[in-house]
Parts: C-alpha cells; sequence; structure tokens
C-alpha cells in the first residue's frame, strides 16, 4: 500500500463529503495522538485532486501524493470482498461518481446495498443522495426517501434531517409537518447543522410548531455558528428587522 508521508489532522471535509457524513480519519492509518493519521492511497483528496486538503507535513512545501485510481482499486477490492463496509461504500462512490472515468450504476448500486446489508451507517444515505440529485441513476424523490428513511433508521444524523425535509414539504412522502418537525428536532439534537438550519425555519414560520422568532433566531444562530450560510443570513435579517432579537445594524450587517 502507498503512504505518503503527509499527516491528515482530520479538517478535510472531502472525505466527509464523498462518504456522506464518515470522518476523514477512518480512512488513514493512526499515527499517534488524536486525529493525526498517515494519509493512505484512498484518500478522496488525494483521488480527485492529487494532493491531499487540510493535510500538513510537518510545515514542509506541499508535494503530490504519489497515488494513482489502479492503486485505489487494487487496494479496495480485496477489502471489499471481505466485506470492508468503508470499502465497499468508497467502491460504491468510485463506480456511482465515475472517479475512474467511467460509470457504472449497477455495480455501484451493488457495493452500497452490500454495505447497507453489512451495517454501514452512510451507505444508504448516499443512494439517498444519487437519488435526489440523480447522479447516475433516474431522479426519484420517493427512491431518496426509502434510503434516507433506512439511514435515519440507523441513526445518520443528516439523514434524519433529509427525511424531515421531504416530509416537510412533501417531496416523496405524504406531507406531514408536525412529524416532519420532530425529525428535524431529532437531526438538530444529533448536532446536524442543516437540521439546525431548518429548526430556525419551522420556528420562524411556524410550521409544525407554533411560531416562535426568539426560538427561530436561537436555532439560526446555533447553525450560522456551525459554517451553514443560509442561517447566517437569515440571522442577519432577524437582526436587521429586530425579529426574536434587539435590533443591532452591526450585527445584521456581521451575519447578511
Amino acid at each position: 500500500m502507498v503512504v505518503s508521508e503527509w499527516y491528515c489532522n482530520d479538517s478535510c471535509a472531502v472525505c466527509a463529503i464523498g462518504l456522506g457524513g464518515f470522518p476523514v480519519s477512518a480512512m488513514a492509518i493512526a499515527k499517534g495522538g488524536a486525529f493525526r493519521m498517515r494519509v493512505a492511497i484512498i484518500c478522496m483528496a488525494a483521488l480527485t485532486l492529487g494532493t491531499p486538503i487540510g493535510c500538513s507535513q510537518k510545515n514542509a512545501p506541499a508535494k503530490k501524493v504519489p497515488v494513482t485510481m489502479a492503486d485505489s482499486l487494487e487496494y479496495l477490492r480485496p477489502r471489499a470482498e471481505a466485506g470492508d463496509t468503508t470499502a465497499l461504500v468508497w467502491l460504491g462512490q468510485y463506480y456511482l461518481l465515475a472517479r475512474g472515468g467511467v460509470r457504472d450504476t449497477t455495480k455501484a448500486i451493488g457495493f452500497l446495498k452490500q454495505a447497507i446489508a453489512e451495517g454501514a451507517l452512510g451507505a444508504g444515505f448516499e443512494l439517498g443522495e444519487a437519488y435526489w440529485f440523480g447522479t447516475g441513476v433516474q431522479q426519484s424523490y420517493a427512491a431518496a426517501y426509502g434510503h434516507y428513511s433506512d439511514a435515519a433508521s440507523r441513526g445518520h444524523a443528516t439523514a434524519i434531517e433529509r427525511t424531515g425535509r421531504m416530509m416537510l414539504d412533501g417531496m416523496g412522502v405524504e406531507k406531514n409537518e408536525k412529524q416532519a418537525f420532530e425529525l428535524i428536532r431529532q437531526s438538530a439534537d444529533r448536532g446536524d447543522v442543516r437540521g439546525a438550519y431548518w429548526m430556525g425555519s419551522c420556528y420562524l414560520d411556524g410550521r409544525g410548531t407554533d411560531k416562535n422568532e426568539v426560538r427561530a433566531s436561537e436555532w439560526y444562530a446555533k447553525a450560522a455558528d456551525g459554517g451553514d450560510a443560509e442561517a447566517a443570513s437569515q440571522l442577519g435579517y432577524l437582526y436587521y428587522h429586530g425579529k426574536g432579537v434587539t435590533k443591532d445594524q452591526q450585527k445584521a450587517f456581521k451575519y447578511s
């Protein structure tokens, strides 16, 4: 296995995006200390961009990681055959997103479904994302909801947010604002940033709960602190108009 001398500091978002919430540290080899990892050949940033992101090399200048798609497949295939769920999810993403230049939806779905059967938390979410956006498959909100629901039942916070969001507007499932609100609350309580944003929106508009601008501002603030730009914009709006917060033009400008 090819391993670079780069050290992952667990701040790279590429793997988290690519695996629907799996931490990048799950993709690398432990190298002492919390979240100090040597980057393995299956680092998604290395695969897609040729160099890791958010990594450090003892303050040395950046250099390209010696890795190829062929190296990655050679590493992943035997592990997937042995039932390694991380490898199964990675192979599913590899073929679904055509990372090797060729998309194979049948293989992708097969790997992801096998990962689901083996208990992989993020595999169902990834299938939900594929059907939500129509990536490599026929776009279908109903299919997306089904896969999100499966992942949500396993405790995937973002999948819980997605099911609540879809139920809020009746996308692929019967509309039920009260139930949607409870699902969104669950995701927000688990730390999902988009869940916090939608909690703010539900309180602001009185969807699934009583309208409460103070609670809306509190949830928008939590989401904004988590880096959600849409929540920050909404919080700026509330400060500008003095809704749920004391009117403050400086804070309105800060968040808008």
